[in-house]
């Protein structure tokens, strides 16, 4: 489970993350990389009345001709990482995911493998990451947290969020049908929830519709729609 970002100082002083932002911030004003967009796991869009299977995930896979599997950098390269698995890192793009499995310990996996891994991550509350380069060639599929993922941690740590793009949902939460359980703040990797006079309480303007929240409310008081 990710830890709290706000709570650990380290972050300031943690010379790995704090190079990778500053390279991601530069590469992102050159023009070289798009900033990183959160794919919604499988989820039932009540608005559409349509199940949304990780379709633009399934398909981004099948279009990619080699997948690797490789460590998560960010957590692998970090003085104080949380719990989350390691080798959840999925690399789409076909040169890379090559390199890495020649020269950095990746390993080829199959697009069955890879819809696996992701469903895994989501039940422990990990938000995948598309990352990409300019002009939307797509690099890999990260299942990141709040406090390793050099992406949300420079968003929500930094105020980046030229970094991240939200996606094309947004999560909507019936207060009537919340049970308080706080499920939703345990499991939110952007902040959004937070408990307001003893109630739960979102702040649409920081979601990124994800998902994460509403795979694990036990009341189904979460749903994602359109924005």
């Amino acid at each position: 489970m990710a830890k709290d970002i706000n709570d650990k100082n380290e972050i300031h002083h943690h010379d790995w993350l704090v190079k990778k932002i500053e390279d991601r911030i530069a590469k992102l004003m050159t023009g070289d990389i798009e900033p990183s967009i959160p794919i919604p796991p499988k989820i039932s869009l009540e608005i559409s009345h349509i199940v949304l299977p990780p379709e633009k995930t399934r398909k981004v896979l099948e279009e990619s001709d080699i997948i690797a599997i490789l460590d998560c950098s960010c957590r692998k390269n970090s003085s104080n990482p949380c719990d989350a698995p390691l080798n959840v890192c999925l690399i789409i793009d076909s040169e890379i995911a090559q390199d890495a499995i020649n020269e950095r310990e990746g390993k080829k996996i199959s697009v069955s493998d890879a819809m696996k891994i992701l469903e895994y991550t989501t039940e422990i509350g990990l938000v995948h990451m598309l990352l990409h380069f300019r002009g939307g060639a797509y690099h890999a599929i990260c299942s990141c947290c709040s406090c390793c993922c050099h992406d949300i941690v420079a968003l929500l740590k930094y105020d980046r969020k030229d970094l991240v793009k939200k996606s094309e949902y947004i999560a909507k939460h019936d207060t009537k049908e919340c049970l308080t359980c706080k499920s939703c703040i345990k499991y939110c990797n952007f902040k959004a929830f937070e408990t307001i006079d003893d109630k739960v309480s979102l702040d649409e303007e920081k979601c990124y519709g994800c998902g994460v929240c509403v795979v694990h409310c036990p009341s189904g008081a979460l749903r994602l729609e359109k924005r």
